[in-house]
């Protein structure tokens, strides 16, 4: 038995010779680490206890409303909600002495790992709960939906992606974008056929499709300024748009990836994205030293 259903038993003062706890016709349920205590040779009902185990326990007294141990139906009842209500306060108590950054980020990693591995369509939110430790009321204190979740995931990837490309360096463009999308690969690949959820509800879901167009915005914005950079460098003609170049890239990414997806993610998207951008770079290479040499 353990130590805590012990110490529920002592504490109701019951005057059974062996206590609640140690009753050999008790029995013990239990739920993860919740313990429930409760007599199985008695039918608990609102004025009465009635016996329904062996023979024997029919000498016990319940003309006055005693129960087995001498408790009464309601007394007995409140064996189950003091137990009930330690166990359960032990989860409340330890729930509410965690940072709420950090509860909130205990649900956020509970509910991505349960996506990676089942799939974001077959994870409930009850089962998000149940991961984290946590009621569902708390979920959705932080997070109204499953969708809430999903988007906030979205968010940090594009993050990720923004970091990655800040830290290019402008000079020979062409190397430092290939070097750019094999880091971006890998980090697709590390989310598994989460990332095909992803696509798929970027195209169903409002909000996401929102936040998808917003990062477009800016991948667009920072591939310009990327552009800008290199013709600083002299690594790009000058005459050419950067605006116009930030648009090519774009797009050379979003088509690309958007096909190795579709295609199962079954070949290199980095040498794919490479072959590409050697065309777009070094495709006219050759006819511009012809006119140099005229």
């Amino acid at each position: 038995m353990a130590p805590m259903a012990r110490t529920v038993a002592r504490s109701l003062g019951n005057p059974c010779s062996n206590g609640v706890a140690n009753c050999g016709r008790r029995g013990v349920f239990g739920y993860g680490d919740q313990v429930v205590t409760r007599c199985p040779g008695f039918k608990i009902k609102p004025d009465r206890v009635q016996p329904r185990g062996p023979a024997s326990l029919a000498n016990l007294s319940t003309k006055s409303g005693q129960a087995h141990h001498g408790l009464t139906a309601p007394r007995q009842r409140s064996i189950m909600t003091v137990v009930m209500t330690r166990v359960t306060r032990e989860h409340i108590i330890a729930n509410r002495a965690l940072p709420r950054e950090r509860l909130r980020d205990r649900i956020f990693e509970s509910a991505i790992d349960l996506f990676r591995r089942r799939g974001y369509d077959s994870t409930t939110i009850e089962a998000i709960s149940k991961r984290a430790g946590v009621a569902k009321g708390t979920l959705f204190n932080f997070f109204p939906s499953k969708g809430a979740i999903l988007l906030e995931h979205y968010r940090s990837l594009d993050h990720e992606f923004g970091r990655a490309m800040a830290a290019m360096p402008p000079q020979n463009p062409c190397a430092a974008l290939v070097r750019f999308f094999g880091k971006a690969e890998r980090l697709l690949r590390s989310e598994g056929s989460l990332i095909d959820d992803i696509v798929r509800e970027i195209a169903v879901d409002a909000t996401i499709r929102a936040a998808d167009e917003s990062s477009g915005r800016r991948d667009r914005a920072q591939w310009s300024e990327y552009v800008a950079a290199c013709q600083a460098e002299g690594e790009i003609a000058a005459e050419v748009d950067p605006a116009v170049v930030g648009l090519v890239i774009a797009d050379l990414w979003s088509g690309s990836v958007q096909e190795w997806i579709r295609g199962g993610k079954s070949y290199s998207l980095r040498s794919r994205l490479a072959a590409k951008l050697k065309v777009l770079f070094f495709g006219l290479e050759p006819r511009r030293r012809a006119r140099r040499g005229n």
